[in-house]
């Protein structure tokens, strides 16, 4: 299914006379129509732990069966990790202090890490 929109937005032109001329946009916006949800997990569902982190490695439970990418990014946005997550499994992380965001994308869920 295909829905469109009609949009008129008024611009200035420049021109001598200044006049406004009005801009007509069409946009196309798709239905997926039968998409498939992946996962309805909540976020609150999963445990990361320990956090604060101790020591070198972290857990997570309560994940959807299967191996999930993680990444973890530092304060200043850079990657500083990445690897795959599955539920119970400790995953080795060697990070310095700080305050982290551990995403898991493929279940679009973020959390703060600390160190």
């Amino acid at each position: 299914m295909i829905a469109t929109a009609h949009y008129l937005a008024s611009h200035p032109v420049m021109s001598t006379s200044e006049c406004d001329s009005i801009v007509s946009v069409n946009l196309a916006i798709e239905d997926p129509g039968d998409c498939v949800l992946l996962s309805n997990i909540d976020s609150k569902d999963i445990q990361v732990y320990p956090n604060p982190l101790q020591g070198n490695h972290i857990t997570l439970s309560g994940l959807p069966q299967g191996v999930h990418s993680l990444i973890i990014i530092d304060a200043l946005g850079r990657e500083v990790a990445a690897g795959n997550a599955s539920n119970g499994t400790p995953i080795p992380l060697n990070l310095p202090s700080g305050v982290f965001i551990l995403s898991l994308p493929d279940l679009d869920i973020k959390y703060k890490l600390i160190k």
